[in-house]
């Protein structure tokens, strides 16, 4: 009897067809995230400074800018944030605020563009069946999309959520009900307020039917249009009254300290480029479509969509970040190109796929990190990169360099300073010893001696070899009346230090005068 297992029974591609959609769309989603991540990987070694100042930190990085004060604001929501970069987030309510009314840790508000993430992926997947019914196409499109600058900045940049915009934006250009539309405006400007200036691409895509429903008359996308605006009516009137009124000038202080354009046009082009990369040729084509198709309204379309691309570049510094708000123009040009030629989209598509996992991706900044430079690229790099970068870290990210700060503030006499920089360094590293001594000489000298003696007494243990630290320690402990254990402390230097260590002599010299310190002491 014949087998009826084939080569073909192992291949991917049957193995999608034969796949539940539902399993399609939600193995879709995790698959393509995961797979992203490896390839552009967060720079996690960054996040153990969370809630670090960043005027204390030596270079000011994305990782770490936004969530600080986004900390702040999850613990008072309705507090004002005085930075000119993150002062947006004044309105950007709907997260804060649920987070804190549940009392959530910051740990999972930190994790929750994570959560959109895998929620937009999905939506993506699910709206791509829809339209295609195709799993391969699904399955690569989903790729795709995790592979643009929106899912970079949600999983590497924390308190980033352009997740959440992004899975508003794609309701918004492909949902059939008027109640999801809705409700998606509704919410939507609350967690970024972008989602009011994409609204006009989110029609212009609409009006393309790339959904795969029937081609709209202007009946129904005037009635999508309406569902859309009364659902950011009560942002737009609580936010214009608040500018009026002068309760709150958040875009007004904003716009008065920016230019229109934040750089040069080559320099915006870069940053558009790395917004999507290779996915500009989905975008391409349903733009394409749109040309194509003479109407009037089909141009209309393409005017809405090119000035909602045109006004996200200029009202930001991070380019490749705001490039993104293309998202849901890609996935038109998707279901457009499979809807013209199914068989060529399904074999050029994960080679575009295959493309933007292999080419170098980078966050595109229009300001200057340094005079030498006309923009700031950080490169995203793959999983074994960082973890080799965690190893050994950049000057603003490494706890040595912060300890040796701290130790010339301490020379200088700027007290204040150096217990910053030192519990920085532990905050980047809290096994790291030599910051954790130096910290506790200056508590004691200060007057918080449990506390000092306390962390001399865990640096030692971490690492018995801080010969000078045990010195240091011997005299606290004379200070303090141990005269016992300050002999033991500088005995136990001689012993342990090498023989050309550079304060032998002092130590000897504490040595004879404790021992007969010791001995002129009373018995217990």
């Amino acid at each position: 009897m014949a087998s009826s297992v084939t080569p073909e029974s192992f291949s991917l591609h049957h193995l999608l067809r034969r796949c539940p959609p539902r399993a399609l769309i939600g193995g879709s989603a995790i698959v393509s995230g995961l797979v992203s991540i490896f390839f552009f990987f967060p720079r996690f070694w960054l996040w153990r400074g969370i809630g670090i100042a960043p005027t204390d930190l030596l270079s000011i990085e994305p990782e770490l800018h936004r969530a600080f004060f986004s900390l702040q604001q999850l613990q008072n929501p309705w507090q004002r944030i005085d930075d000119v970069t993150n002062r947006v987030i004044e309105w950007r309510l709907w997260w804060p605020v649920v987070a804190h009314d549940l009392h959530l840790p910051a740990g999972v508000y930190l994790a929750l563009p994570h959560l959109g993430c895998a929620l937009t992926l999905a939506s993506t997947a699910f709206f791509i069946w829809r339209a295609t019914a195709d799993a391969a196409t699904t399955a690569a499109a989903t790729m795709l999309a995790a592979t643009l600058s929106w899912f970079f900045v949600s999983t590497g940049w924390l308190a980033y959520f352009d997740s959440w915009l992004m899975l508003g934006l794609v309701l918004a250009s492909f949902s059939s009900s008027r109640r999801i539309l809705f409700g998606a405006a509704l919410l939507a400007p609350w967690i970024d307020e972008r989602f009011i200036l994409a609204l006009p691409l989110c029609l212009g895509v609409r009006s393309l039917a790339a959904d795969g429903a029937t081609p709209r008359d202007p009946r129904t996308l005037w009635g999508d249009a309406g569902a859309l605006l009364a659902g950011i009516a009560p942002y737009v009137a609580v936010r214009l009254g608040a500018e009026l009124t002068h309760a709150r000038t958040t875009s007004s202080s904003y716009w008065a300290q920016r230019s229109l354009l934040p750089a040069s046009p080559v320099v915006m082009l870069i940053g558009a480029w790395h917004g999507l990369r290779l996915g500009w040729i989905a975008v391409a084509v349903g733009l394409g479509v749109t040309f194509r198709d003479r109407r009037a309204g089909r141009w209309l379309a393409a005017a809405a969509i090119f000035a909602s691309l045109a006004v996200n570049l200029c009202i930001a510094d991070d380019l490749s970040r705001s490039a993104s708000i293309a998202f849901p123009v890609l996935v038109a040009g998707i279901i457009l190109a499979w809807q013209a030629q199914p068989d060529l989209t399904a074999r050029v598509l994960p080679l575009i796929c295959l493309g933007n996992l292999l080419l170098p991706a980078a966050h595109i900044i229009a300001k200057p990190a340094n005079d030498d430079e006309t923009y700031h690229r950080a490169p995203i790099l793959y999983a074994y990169a960082e973890f080799d970068r965690a190893q050994l870290q950049p000057v603003f990210a490494n706890p040595a360099a912060y300890n040796s700060l701290g130790l010339d503030a301490f020379r200088a006499g700027d007290q204040t300073r150096a217990l910053t920089l030192f519990n920085i360094a532990l905050q980047f590293d809290p096994g790291f010893a030599k910051a954790r001594a130096n910290r506790g000489l200056l508590l004691f000298v200060t007057g918080h001696r449990p506390e000092g003696m306390a962390d001399l007494d865990q640096a030692l243990r971490e690492r018995p070899a801080l010969d000078d630290a045990r010195l240091e320690r011997a005299g606290f402990r004379e200070q303090l009346g141990d005269v016992a254990g300050a002999l033991a402390d500088v005995r136990d230097a001689l012993r342990r230090a090498p023989p050309d260590w550079p304060r032998r002599h002092e130590a000897a010299e504490s040595e004879r005068a404790l021992a007969a310190k010791a001995a002129l002491a009373p018995p217990h």
